[in-house]
């Protein structure tokens, strides 16, 4: 009699052995192992050492219920369900076809949660910038012939020499021609640079006015 009750005993046990087998088969199915990480573990107290996320379940929490595979020949999917794989519908029980069902909309769900906001906190402001000191131009003397061409400069000093010198009614002045060089009028004759002017006392006195114009402009 004593035989007969151990049996229904005996049964559960195998039974709850063979399920352990299988439950902790289906776990390294599913996760499989991992390797150890080959980085550095930071030491103990440190500013680098990692934390784990306390919003996450442990590994030993999750679940697995549905995932979805491609056959790398066919391309079809194949749909596994408590570690059975299914390459139709139809060939899924109606507890598993139900779970499969669940499983999409809770994912529908799941997509649409909407973002977590995020308070930006405001830029600082931008730093205000010294001011600095202009210099007085009111104070600071006009540089010598600012504003005119330098065959204008050079005319001015040439008619302050002629004012009192022999060629003072030679009618020498200087112009500028179109192309930024120097023209020599003597009287009605008109010579382009000092060089081609044929009399040497007025290439003297030219040469002269050019000489007092670099010493005028080289003065600060």
């Amino acid at each position: 009699m004593g035989q007969i009750q151990l049996i229904p005993l005996i049964i559960i046990c195998a039974v709850c052995f063979i399920i352990g087998i299988i439950l902790d088969n289906l776990v390294h199915l599913l996760f499989g192992k991992k390797e150890p990480s080959k980085e550095p573990l930071p030491a103990p107290g440190s500013s680098d050492e990692v934390l784990p996320d306390s919003s996450l379940p442990v590994e030993s929490a999750l679940e697995d219920i549905v995932h979805v595979q491609r056959d790398s020949q066919d391309k079809q999917l194949v749909v596994g369900v408590r570690g059975i794989n299914f390459r139709s519908v139809h060939d899924m029980s109606e507890e598993q076809s139900k779970q499969v069902s669940q499983s999409v909309s809770d994912l529908s769900e799941w997509l649409k949660r909407p973002a977590p906001i995020v308070i930006a906190q405001p830029a600082p402001p931008p730093p205000v910038p010294s001011p600095v000191a202009t210099p007085d131009k009111s104070k600071t003397p006009a540089p010598y012939g600012a504003g005119k061409s330098i065959a204008v400069q050079v005319d001015e000093i040439l008619q302050e020499m002629l004012v009192n010198s022999p060629q003072a009614k030679r009618g020498i002045r200087i112009a500028e021609s179109p192309d930024a060089g120097l023209v020599v009028y003597v009287g009605l004759e008109k010579f382009d640079g000092v060089d081609a002017i044929p009399y040497n006392d007025v290439k003297e006195i030219i040469r002269t006015a050019v000489a007092e114009w670099r010493n005028r402009t080289s003065v600060r």
